[in-house]
């Protein structure tokens, strides 16, 4: 951000310089927002006739990697939250999609990863009604700068 300031008033203090200020403003808060606003077009699993779990999904888990915390983060020394959708199939436990709602897109990747490598079970102690074979979850993963 500061770097950002000091580009701003050295292009507008320079007579020669070709874009104004309020453009650079707006590129940058086009950055900021296509960087931390997540697309949920993506997200839409309706097709799917899928049961919610919402945020009980991780009481149907067997496995629950954890991701890793991305270098290009650990440079910037980001860190947050970040919300994954899921779709899983309840006769394999395996999830077949996942995509972030909410959060940093910086560990978007990460984030992906690490939910399609988790496993669920629908067994008979936590069934669910035999009509639905997919499952529709949330996982939160906290990313803290290291």
């Amino acid at each position: 951000m500061f770097i950002l300031i000091l580009l701003i008033f050295g292009m507008h203090c320079d007579p020669r310089s070709s874009q104004s200020t309020s453009q650079l403003l707006d590129q940058s808060h086009q950055l900021d927002e296509a960087r931390s606003e997540p697309e949920t077009s993506s997200c839409n699993f309706s097709a799917y006739k899928a049961v919610s779990l919402g945020f009980s999904t991780t009481g149907y888990a067997t496995s629950l990697p954890k991701p890793i915390y991305p270098p290009e983060a650990k440079k910037q020394k980001v860190e947050g939250q970040v919300t994954m959708k899921l779709l899983i199939s309840v006769r394999s436990g395996i999830v077949e999609q996942a995509c972030i709602v909410k959060g940093d897109r910086v560990f978007e990747r990460v984030s992906s990863e690490a939910a399609l490598r988790s496993k669920f079970s629908f067994s008979r102690t936590k069934a669910l009604p035999k009509r639905f074979s997919y499952a529709e979850g949330v996982l939160i993963y906290n990313f803290v700068s290291q």
